[in-house]
């Protein structure tokens, strides 16, 4: 039986065409559509009338509207104590100064690699928790291009390699040229996009400020209700 469409419809074909030129390409598609569907949802925060208060709605965005605490708590009672939870948090929400707030703490280059690298594997145990509710074409948008490789390693290390050799070299070799602290703050971004899928800003939006204007977490969705 031959299936006629209406010109609307063929357009919206058309485009579909190109970024799926065949069959296979097509229920592919429907297929992982379909199963995320069984997937945990995840959060979407509203919040209304920010009138330009930049300091409050870059909170909200760096704190992952709420959602990070009670998944650190979870993730890591028993093994990480009050202090250095609240330190991992402080990572998270505002990485840069909270790691100039530590530096001191720091006595040497060594001391600064160790706790980079222990720190970057507890951001990515939360990514890897985050990452269980999205597809995995989600999941890659947010990953910096500069540190793709790295970050796809650390999202797999418990079950691609024996041993952390691999990961540690790029590391030690990220710090000899002075890019471990940048590495963290990229691991924080990246774990606060997975952890809120939306940001839905209602009512008056007012002066934005840089929150929202340069992205804020980078690759959060941002949509504005009136």
């Amino acid at each position: 039986m031959a299936i006629s469409f209406s010109a609307d419809e063929r357009t919206l074909l058309a485009a579909l065409s190109r970024q799926y030129p065949n069959v296979e390409t097509a229920v592919a598609e429907i297929a992982a559509a379909q199963a995320g569907l069984s997937l945990i949802q995840p959060a979407a925060h509203v919040v209304s009338d920010v009138h330009g208060e930049y300091r409050k709605l870059r909170h909200v965005v760096n704190n992952a509207s709420g959602n990070l605490r009670p998944l650190v708590d979870s993730l890591f009672a028993g093994r990480l104590d009050d202090a250095r939870r609240r330190e991992l948090l402080s990572v998270l929400y505002y990485p840069r100064e909270t790691m100039e707030f530590l530096s001191p703490s720091w006595p040497d280059e060594a001391a600064r690699r160790q706790w980079m690298g222990k720190t970057l594997r507890l951001q990515f145990e939360i990514a890897r928790a985050l990452a269980r509710g999205y597809r995995l074409t989600w999941v890659e948008q947010f990953l910096p291009a500069e540190r793709r490789e790295l970050f796809t390693e650390l999202l797999n290390e418990p079950i691609a390699r024996p041993n952390t050799q691999y990961v540690d070299a790029m590391l030690d070799s990220l710090a000899g040229h002075g890019e471990d602290l940048t590495t963290v703050r990229m691991a924080s971004r990246f774990v606060r996009n997975l952890t809120t899928c939306e940001l839905v800003v209602a009512g008056d939006l007012g002066d934005r400020g840089r929150a929202v204007s340069s992205g804020g977490a980078a690759g959060t969705l941002y949509r504005a209700a009136q």
